[in-house]
């Protein structure tokens, strides 16, 4: 969704929404194609958005997912020594104590990612990193570590991702032509 309109004003483009706890969560970059770190929630029940901690970097072209009740954003691109770059950053979100905090970083810097949450793990799927990939890591939160696992058979970046009867599918995305 870009140039979205919400209310008297026009939200931030946003690659995705996410909902916790009954609220929906967005963020991302804007019309100018500026970088934003700030994040806004809105509630139903009051019909009204509010803004929330915001990220620590700014970010765009990242993933996010929600995974035990809390809010990862995964990737993108960003600014790194003054110049526009490539992110292996991930950033949680706990809504209850409306604070971000960094977690470790994935091994392949990643923008366009797909993400999903599976079996209480949140796995990155594909995305670009200069080319496009085909790489998959997964992350497990009790040990707050980052591992690969096996890669998808197509490289692809801008991927829809959901698990599927407790498999992960990749479900779309643009996809490298073999030659």
């Amino acid at each position: 969704m870009c140039g979205m309109s919400v209310g008297p004003r026009a939200v931030m483009c946003v690659r995705s929404a996410l909902h916790v706890r009954g609220r929906s969560y967005v963020g991302g970059y804007s019309d100018d194609d500026d970088l934003l770190s700030s994040v806004e929630r809105y509630d139903p029940a009051t019909d009204a958005w509010e803004a929330v901690a915001p990220m620590a970097t700014a970010r765009r072209f990242h993933a996010v997912a929600v995974l035990d009740g809390k809010l990862y954003a995964v990737g993108g691109v960003g600014l790194a020594v003054g110049s526009i770059a490539l992110l292996t950053s991930v950033e949680r979100y706990d809504p209850a104590l409306d604070a971000w905090e960094a977690v470790a970083p994935m091994a392949t810097a990643r923008d366009a990612v797909g993400v999903a949450v599976l079996d209480g793990k949140l796995y990155a799927v594909g995305g670009y990193g200069g080319g496009h990939l085909s790489s998959v890591e997964r992350y497990d939160p009790g040990t707050d570590a980052w591992e690969a696992v096996a890669p998808l058979m197509l490289a692809r970046f801008g991927a829809g991702v959901a698990a599927l009867e407790g498999k992960e599918a990749v479900r779309c995305g643009r996809v490298l032509q073999r030659r």
